[in-house]
């Protein structure tokens, strides 16, 4: 009985270190971020609105991971560089528990944002997600920006209207060696054009994405 007693304890203070180390660990942000997200300080979590500020830049190391605790969007008004590397990919997802995220939206944002080797997956766009009311781009929206993305994949998002794992608006953005896969949205689910969109597209595969109408790909 007493060594049942001292495995019980020394399990339960096991236990209370990990979860002790794993709030230590976590980096807790919102509002305007800018500068470095290190891949030691990971993961970072979005705790409320967050936003890259015009004219400002958020740089994020290979390796990190970027979640949301309560369904807010990543948004970008100025510059993302997230370069991550075949072997150590940037993931943005949301907080386990939670079934989606905000995804990452660029509103007319600076010119030179960069991408690659990202993982953006369960980004929704639905009735009552919070931030701006547009119900397109689930994992990601570029509204008249111009962005560079490769070599990243977008999974499982979820849009009302359109582009469940991609939607642009305007722009000319260049997309190339991308995977977009399982994307739901109403019209096009893995990726939605519109407004005089001017992206071009390179060697992406599109599998398994379902809409209403338009097209399950794009």
């Amino acid at each position: 009985m007493k060594n049942r007693l001292i495995i019980y304890f020394i399990g339960l203070l096991m236990v209370v270190f990990a979860i002790a180390e794993t709030a230590q660990a976590e980096r807790l942000v919102s509002g305007e971020v800018t500068g470095l997200w290190t891949r030691e300080a990971s993961p970072y979590t979005l705790t409320g609105p967050t936003n890259v500020p015009d004219h400002a830049e958020l740089v994020i190391e290979p390796g990190v991971r970027v979640r949301s605790r309560q369904g807010d969007a990543l948004i970008i008004y100025g510059r993302l560089i997230a370069e991550g590397t075949e072997e150590d990919s940037i993931i943005f997802v949301p907080v386990g528990w939670l079934p989606f995220w905000g995804g990452v939206r660029f509103f007319d944002a600076d010119s030179g944002s960069r991408l690659s080797y990202c993982v953006f997956r369960q980004g929704q766009r639905l009735p009552g997600s919070q931030g701006d009311t547009l119900r397109s781009g689930g994992n990601m929206l570029l509204w008249h920006s111009d962005v560079t993305i490769n070599h990243s994949s977008f999974l499982d998002g979820e849009a009302a209207f359109s582009g469940g794992g991609l939607a642009i608006i305007g722009g000319a953005s260049t997309i190339s060696n991308c995977l977009f896969q399982n994307n739901t949205g109403y019209v096009a689910g893995g990726v939605s054009c519109l407004d005089s969109c001017q992206t071009t597209f390179d060697n992406c595969d599109f599998r398994a994405n379902s809409a209403d109408w338009g097209g399950g790909g794009g």
